[in-house]
């Protein structure tokens, strides 16, 4: 999930994915954390493969700061207040492109919303900022857990 946001700046409903003015944006906070987790995660040498971001600013952010590298992929943007048939194929995109990763020694990672993962893996994650792991299989993703901020701040 993104990192922390402003939460006295709302999305607003006509949202102009390019406009961030018109959008609930990374608190100072927020923008921490990112760095401070992409640091954490080279100097523990976590391996990281591809990362892909919903197309909102927050999340965009979020990977830039965590990760430098990544790319947009408008089907995971956020799901909440759209339409019901429109939640659900957005998080079906998430639970698909989830499925047609490969097997492999790096993490994929997903920069999203936790309406996505509700409405394609059942789990609501809290709170902003908080990873939540999966392993994918054989037979399909696992839910493994999930890394608060706080757990990533007392690391070693």
């Amino acid at each position: 999930r993104h990192s922390m946001t402003k939460h006295d700046q709302d999305d607003l409903f006509s949202e102009v994915l390019g406009d961030c003015t018109k959008q609930r944006n990374l608190s100072v906070e927020g923008r921490a954390l990112a760095t401070m987790i992409g640091n954490e995660i080279t100097q523990l040498a976590i391996p990281i493969g591809q990362v892909y971001s919903s197309p909102y600013c927050r999340t965009k952010e979020t990977a830039q700061l965590t990760f430098k590298q990544f790319d947009v992929v408008p089907d995971l943007a956020f799901s909440l207040r759209k339409d019901k048939n429109e939640s659900k194929r957005l998080g079906e995109q998430l639970r698909a492109m989830m499925l047609k990763t490969t097997l492999t020694a790096d993490n994929t990672v997903f920069v999203g919303h936790t309406s996505n993962l509700r409405d394609g893996l059942g789990v609501w994650p809290k709170p902003e900022g908080v990873w939540v792991i999966f392993k994918k299989t054989e037979q399909g993703i696992n839910y493994l857990g999930m890394i608060t901020p706080s757990e990533w701040a007392d690391l070693p």
